[in-house]
């Protein structure tokens, strides 16, 4: 799947969930940014990605070039969490993933709470 078909799946995907999650009670998902390695993907606009989970080890994934950022050194992939668990009581965050990882073949994956950043938070 070419980058442009993978983020219209991304973006088919946020708004298939966008209701579920509104009507439960507990969770709301808020756009996050998530500390990762960055390399090349295998097309244009592109990037290979891969995250240090808080229990699985590395995962990998491709993702839409748009969906990566690089500041202060570091490099930060967009996805989604859960509002509620991002107080910094929490430990460890569960991740929804712009694409499934090829170690789970999942989206959702668990990282350190100090891996994850709102967007708009200084970095």
């Amino acid at each position: 799947m070419h980058a442009q078909q993978r983020l219209a799946a991304w973006q088919v995907a946020q708004r298939a969930i966008a209701p579920y999650h509104r009507a439960m009670t507990t969770p709301s998902l808020t756009a996050v940014l998530v500390e990762c390695a960055i390399g090349s993907g295998m097309f244009r606009g592109e990037k290979a990605v891969t995250i240090e989970t808080a229990d699985a080890g590395p995962v990998s994934l491709f993702a839409d070039s748009r969906l990566v950022r690089e500041r202060a050194r570091r490099s930060l992939l967009e996805a989604y969490a859960d509002e509620h668990l991002l107080g910094d009581h929490e430990p460890v965050v569960q991740v929804l993933l712009p694409t499934e990882t090829f170690e789970t073949g999942s989206q959702l994956i668990r990282v350190q709470r100090s891996r994850v950043h709102l967007i708009g938070d200084p970095q």
